[in-house]
């Protein structure tokens, strides 16, 4: 029954189908051995988070006898999407295990916000810690970058980038070019957009705008 609920939940998921959801959830809650399932109390907190009801999805984690990184990971995205970054670096903070999926959140979170400094201090813990960045931490520390206008710290960055094989990543690739296009450096810009194998439209707007700002 377990395995059926869960693809039940998992449509929900997909299809953002809280009200659905609340109706499977109750007949969790009355199946003493489903109500301490974990896999079930991930996929509710998943649901809840997807739709964006953060009560919801808390009311679940607080329940759940032994919450895995999944469900916090669960959890603090939802607080992110919320605005909620204080309750979700407190979140961060507490959890006793942390994975690449923890930090990308919290960077994403933090640079989307505004907040570029914190987002890369995040970002040099997370480094500290040993875990290698992936195409998602590098976006957003190229966007942080980008907004402080910290062509450097860009550069190094860069070079991390080669190191770890994601320099043919056209995620990287447009975050590094959009980078080097805000602060104006556009021979490097130029320099990325020209080592693109698979240019998107994605590529070329910001190409674009960085030619026209620069006159």
């Amino acid at each position: 029954m377990a395995t059926w609920l869960a693809n039940l939940l998992q449509g929900c998921i997909d299809r953002k189908a809280q009200l659905a959801g609340k109706v499977i959830q109750g007949v969790i809650l009355r199946n003493k051995d489903l109500f301490f399932d974990r896999f079930l109390s991930n996929k509710l907190i998943e649901l809840y988070s997807k739709c964006g009801n953060l009560g919801y999805a808390h009311n679940v984690f607080d329940k759940m006898p032994k919450p895995d990184v999944y469900s916090r990971n669960a959890v603090l995205g939802c607080c992110c999407k919320a605005g909620r970054l204080g309750e979700a670096e407190e979140l961060f903070l507490r959890m006793p295990e942390r994975n690449v999926v923890s930090w990308n959140t919290l960077i994403g979170a933090l640079v989307r916000d505004g907040q570029e400094e914190k987002g890369l201090g995040v970002y040099e813990a997370m480094v500290l810690e040993g875990l290698v960045p992936t195409h998602f931490t590098l976006a957003s520390v190229f966007s942080a970058c980008g907004g402080l206008l910290d062509v450097e710290k860009g550069r190094k960055c860069q070079g991390l980038v080669v190191k770890i094989g994601l320099e043919e990543n056209v995620y990287v690739g447009n975050a590094l070019l959009c980078m080097y296009a805000k602060c104006g450096v556009m021979r490097d810009a130029m320099q990325v957009f020209g080592d693109m194998a698979e240019p998107n439209e994605v590529t070329f707007t910001a190409m674009m705008g960085g030619v026209e700002a620069d006159g």
